[in-house]
């Protein structure tokens, strides 16, 4: 199911000094990420059901709380994922640590990264660079227990609520036409409608965690 989870650290990747620019009685740009996000969700849900675009692959399902080490099921991934969610986070005592890792047979696995999951958290996610055709997470639990599920979902998303949100953001700033806040947000907006056109996506239209179609410029292909 589509959903938007960069924040605004992911957006420095574009624009290293965004809170610089921000207003004085504002402490962050959440109200723009919130129009960006509709507006993305808005034009995508003029030819698709966004309940079957960006489908996950579970690496794992929460209900089965953790009280020592958990070692992973390794799960193929055939659309290359690379942003790691772990969310339905329950977790006590203290913070726990689990790991990422890949592997090419499924049996000689490696690490690719670690997140701390704290006592507060409720969703963590992060984007990885090293794609593999399987993956599995890791728990070392040393005190008190915790639950969480883990899956993977795709990144070009991301891009797109990325564009739209610094649009937002630099038309808001911008001063007069054609200042430099006024180019970047053209330049921006010229990106996002370029991945809107240009981008294939992926379709689980009987939410199995399967993909079943693939779709570019409104042109579907059936895959089984």
């Amino acid at each position: 199911m589509l959903r938007n989870l960069i924040d605004e650290t992911y957006l420095k990747g574009y624009a290293v000094k965004l809170s610089a620019l921000l207003y004085t009685d504002e402490a962050d740009w959440s109200e723009h990420k919130k129009k960006a996000t509709t507006r993305v969700l808005n034009a995508l849900s003029q030819s698709y059901d966004l309940r079957q675009l960006m489908p996950e692959v579970y690496l794992r399902s929460s209900g089965n709380s953790i009280s020592a080490e958990e070692i992973g099921t390794g799960v193929e991934d055939t659309m290359n994922r690379m942003r790691l969610v772990i969310d339905n986070i329950s977790n006590t005592v203290s913070s726990k640590v689990l790991t990422l890792q890949g592997s090419e047979n499924n049996e000689n696995f490696y690490d690719i990264d670690t997140v701390t999951i704290t006592t507060s958290d409720t969703i963590v996610s992060f984007e990885f660079f090293y794609p593999y055709k399987y993956y599995r997470i890791n728990s070392a639990v040393i005190t008190g227990a915790c639950d969480f599920r883990a899956y993977l979902v795709e990144t070009i998303y991301d891009e797109l609520f990325a564009c739209m949100w610094l649009y937002f953001i630099f038309m808001d700033i911008m001063k007069q036409e054609g200042d430099q806040y006024d180019l970047k947000a053209k330049e921006f907006y010229r990106v996002y409608e370029s991945l809107m056109i240009e981008t294939k996506r992926y379709l689980d239209i009987d939410n199995d965690g399967e993909v079943d179609a693939t779709s570019q410029n409104n042109s579907l292909t059936m895959l089984k």
